[in-house]
């Protein structure tokens, strides 16, 4: 799943299967694109919305900036096949795993939200999101 910097992505992913979450990411004071120094915290929420209202199943959940966040950005002109968003690359990568998304009892296939939360080092906190299904088949290929 890849978030621009609109902040909505839509993606899909194989059940059992790790989950690539890849964002772009602005600084909300200087306008540029965030650094990891520029951050206090990265939280991620799952949601199930396959109901109304979504229900909470994993979060808030801290994450360490150091393993998620890249200073440049990565991918650019597709240089990585998970960004599939533009030319420009992306500065968030979090390999979510299975379990993360694990319904007891789930049907072959379960739709989530995936949500971010990062502070910067000023409060300022910045949101993103975006809708997965996952899926129980086999893969594609």
């Amino acid at each position: 799943m890849a978030v621009s910097e609109s902040g909505l992505a839509f993606g899909e992913a194989l059940m059992g299967c790790d989950v690539p979450i890849l964002a772009r990411i602005r600084n909300l004071s200087t306008g540029g694109y965030a650094i990891a120094a520029d951050l206090s915290s990265v939280n991620y929420s799952i949601y199930d919305i396959k109901s109304a209202p979504a229900v909470l199943l994993n979060g808030p959940t801290a994450l360490t900036i150091a393993q998620v966040w890249y200073d440049s950005l990565q991918g650019a002109n597709f240089a990585d096949f998970r960004w599939k968003t533009d030319t420009v690359g992306y500065n968030f990568l979090w390999i979510a795993p299975p379990s993360a998304f694990y319904v007891a009892g789930a049907p072959a296939a379960q739709d989530f939200r995936v949500q971010l939360r990062i502070v910067q080092n000023d409060g300022r906190t910045i949101g993103a999101r975006g809708n997965l299904r996952i899926r129980a088949t086999d893969q594609p290929w």
